[in-house]
């Protein structure tokens, strides 16, 4: 089994798209497993949140594979889930973990925080998500939000995809592309299948994807990271 989902992950190493889905499952705690599998050269992570380093670090090495991807023009909207790319502060997600009673951890020394079974309510979508994590740079702002929702539905993981990639074309801008079709004809193909859009902006990158996690599990997921600090 192992041989087989290495090879599987090997060939969709090349398309971007279709790996999103499962590379943001290997960073949630179930997926943790299957971080050594992703193809990365020097690290099993290759943001290097598996290591021990500083935030300055991580900052540039954040910002040196993100370069690459940038759009053009800003994103109309830095707005995602209950916060602000770039602008929420540890502080204040401190206060919102308290004043909603969200069951959180802190994470990577204290850079991140890793939180589960988030309500719906907390975060502005119509399901509660399985997983989130909220990471910060070196200033102590918000640059990193990561949402998993898993279920057992796959026209609920398709919808909750394509109900969101809509909502950010009309709050962001256009996609930048596109793999497969968030249906539930799609995702049913078999293990790994995966669609997904991608966004690209001069300061915000986003996906959303939906992937077929096998034996019955679905993962609809929503990344979103900021190419800086805004002053």
């Amino acid at each position: 089994m192992a041989k087989r989902l290495f090879r599987v992950l090997k060939w969709t190493a090349g398309l971007s798209l279709a790996f999103v889905g499962v590379v943001g499952f290997a960073h949630t705690e179930a997926g943790r497993g299957l971080l050594r599998y992703l193809p990365s050269p020097g690290s099993a992570c290759p943001l290097g949140y598996d290591q021990s380093l500083g935030t300055e670090q991580r900052d540039v090495i954040r910002a040196s594979l993100l370069a690459p991807q940038a759009g053009e023009a800003p994103a109309g909207s830095r707005d995602v889930l209950a916060f602000s790319l770039g602008e929420t502060s540890r502080e204040q997600i401190t206060a919102w973990i308290a004043e909603q009673g969200v069951e959180c951890e802190a994470v990577e020394a204290g850079n991140a925080f890793r939180c589960q079974d988030v309500p719906a309510s907390s975060i502005a979508r119509p399901t509660a998500a399985t997983s989130l994590l909220l990471r910060f740079s070196a200033a102590g702002t918000l640059v990193t939000v990561d949402a998993s929702f898993r279920g057992e539905d796959p026209e609920v993981a398709a919808t909750h995809a394509r109900q969101q990639s809509a909502s950010l074309r009309s709050s962001m801008g256009p996609h930048a592309s596109q793999k497969g079709e968030f249906s539930a004809s799609y995702l049913s193909k078999g293990d790994l299948a995966t669609a997904g859009v991608e966004f690209r902006f001069s300061d915000v990158r986003a996906n959303v994807s939906a992937t077929n996690l096998g034996r019955g599990r679905y993962l609809a997921r929503e990344s979103y990271q900021a190419f800086d600090d805004p002053a």
